[in-house]
C-alpha cells in the first residue's frame, strides 16, 4: 500500500511540473466553417487581396502566432495575450496556411462591412449613408423584423437605424 501511495504522489508531482498548455490543451478546430469559406470566396470575387480574421491561439501561443502572421505577410490589428486572441489582416491566399498551423486553435472571418445579424448581409445599402432608403424594407430581412404597428394601429418600422463598429482601415468610403 505504501508503494502505491508513493507512485500516486509521484505521478501527481510529475503532472504538475508540465506547463499548463501541455496539461490541458483544448482540441483544435483546424478548418474554417462553410460560411467563413464563403466569405473568403466572396472577398476573392470582389477582388479583395486580404481579409480580417479573428484568431484564437492555442494556450500560451499568442506570441508565436503573431510571428506566424508576420511571416505570412499579415498585420496584427488587435492582440490580447490574456485570452490568446488576435484580430489580423491577412492575404486571402495565406488564410488556409494560418488556420492549419498547430499553434492556431481556431479562426473565423471578421465581417466588418456588413452583418449576418437580421439577414442584413445581402440587403442593399442605404443611399448616401443618409438612410433615405430604409434597410428594413429589404426582402432578405426576416419577416418578423420588417413591420410592426404602433399603439394606434399604424404600420411602423421595427428597425429604425443600424450601426456597426468597423475597423477604420477596412471602412469603405466609396
Amino acid at each position: 500500500m505504501n508503494r502505491s501511495v508513493t507512485v500516486f504522489v509521484a505521478s501527481l508531482l510529475a503532472g504538475s511540473a508540465l506547463p499548463a498548455q501541455q496539461r490541458s490543451a483544448p482540441p483544435r478546430r483546424p478548418f474554417l466553417y462553410k460560411d467563413a469559406r464563403g466569405e473568403i470566396a466572396a472577398a476573392r470575387a470582389r477582388g479583395d487581396s486580404g481579409v480580417t480574421l479573428v484568431v484564437a491561439a492555442m494556450p500560451g501561443a499568442n506570441a508565436r502566432v503573431v510571428a506566424l502572421v508576420t511571416r505570412l505577410g499579415g498585420r496584427v490589428r488587435y492582440r490580447d495575450d490574456d485570452v490568446d486572441y488576435l484580430r489580423v489582416h491577412l492575404a486571402i491566399d495565406s488564410v488556409e496556411r494560418l488556420v492549419a498551423d498547430p499553434l492556431v486553435h481556431s479562426a473565423d472571418v471578421s465581417i466588418s462591412r456588413s452583418s449576418r445579424a437580421f439577414g442584413l448581409a445581402d440587403s442593399p445599402p442605404a443611399t448616401d449613408r443618409g438612410g433615405e432608403r430604409a434597410v428594413p424594407t429589404s426582402p432578405t430581412l426576416l419577416p418578423e423584423l420588417q413591420v410592426a404597428t404602433t399603439i394606434d394601429g399604424k404600420p411602423t418600422r421595427k428597425i429604425v437605424g443600424y450601426m456597426t463598429a468597423v475597423d477604420i482601415d477596412d471602412e469603405y468610403d466609396g
